[in-house]
């Protein structure tokens, strides 16, 4: 059982009059007490064995009576042995071990050992759902596992076992995938290629992360390193728009926008910066919007000319 704090003036729980009610009462394996019905301590320690009731009173001369003891029928049973069971290589040091959900099952048992006998470095680990990932291994060892569910009416019998070998090449630790959480990391300052593509590998020095065939996503994020890595100079006083004359010529000339690359520079430089491009992109749209407010001020300079000529 738990450990109490011994009773003092401020706890009431423990003062009882004639006719008070004091009850112990195992469910599965938690045992409470109550005083008239209400829950006043919860042990903390689980309890599978016979229930032993000791009870003392601290007054003098006080007694008991009307002491009763019923043993209710625990419709519940242990849970049986774990099916489907399987185990998995993720790397020299990871192995996943999995297997199908067990009826009334709260948690798991999951014993992992270096011979199929379980005699040799045995372990047990717990898991509240039906999976496991055993990290930390040696590399090139191969390990047994075996899996036990749990209720509160107990533990079942053994699972069947699997065992997986962990892998022994490319075994540099700092080159490994780990996972924590729900998240799953590569620490290494490498980068990461997903898919096949004719493009060079050496166009790829300095990212991190390389897909081929495209990334659909439903959200995506591009963070500005710095204060200057958006187009907000263009409406700064100092900076010089393009005359119209010349933005055309440009285009004539060369076949797109001032400022951009062209395609055949894009295809030899092996893609474009996604930042840049949308920076140049809103800067062309700023632009925009200050040739039409240019627009706007010659018109209103016309109109006035038109209204002051009809006024002659």
């Amino acid at each position: 059982m738990g450990k109490r704090n011994s009773p003092t003036a401020t706890s009431p729980e423990y003062f009882f009059a004639v006719g008070d009610v004091i009850r112990i009462e195992r469910i599965g394996s938690q045992i409470s007490y109550k005083k008239n019905g209400t829950v006043y301590y919860t042990s903390l320690i689980p309890s599978f064995g016979p229930l032993l009731v000791d009870l003392s009173l601290w007054n003098t001369g006080a007694s008991v009576s009307n002491v009763k003891i019923h043993s209710y029928p625990n419709t519940l049973s242990k849970p049986a042995s774990p099916t489907g069971v399987t185990s998995a290589t993720n790397s020299c040091f990871q192995i996943s071990v999995d297997w199908a959900t067990t009826p009334t099952a709260t948690s798991y048992q999951i014993d992992l050992a270096t011979n199929n006998s379980f005699t040799s470095g045995l372990m047990t680990y717990c898991s509240s759902t039906n999976s496991y990932i055993s990290t930390g291994l040696n590399a090139n060892t191969t390990y047994y596992y075996r899996v036990r569910a749990v209720n509160d009416a107990g533990i079942s019998e053994n699972s069947n076992h699997v065992n997986s070998t962990t892998y022994s090449t490319g075994c540099d630790s700092q080159n490994q995938w780990f996972t924590s959480g729900s998240s799953i990391y590569y620490p290494n300052t490498g980068s990461v290629h997903i898919g096949k593509s004719n493009v060079s590998t050496g166009l790829e020095q300095g990212y991190a992360l390389f897909v081929a065939n495209g990334i659909k996503t439903e959200k995506l994020k591009l963070e500005i390193a710095t204060a200057g890595g958006w187009a907000d100079h263009v409406f700064e006083k100092k900076y010089q728009l393009l005359p119209i004359p010349k933005l055309k010529s440009f285009i004539d000339k060369n076949k797109h926008l001032p400022g951009f690359p062209s395609t055949n520079k894009i295809i030899e430089n092996g893609g474009y910066e996604m930042g840049e491009m949308l920076k140049k992109q809103q800067e062309a749209i700023e632009n925009l919007h200050l040739y039409i407010i240019q627009l706007e001020n010659k018109l209103t300079v016309l109109e006035q000319k038109l209204e002051s000529k009809k006024g002659q």
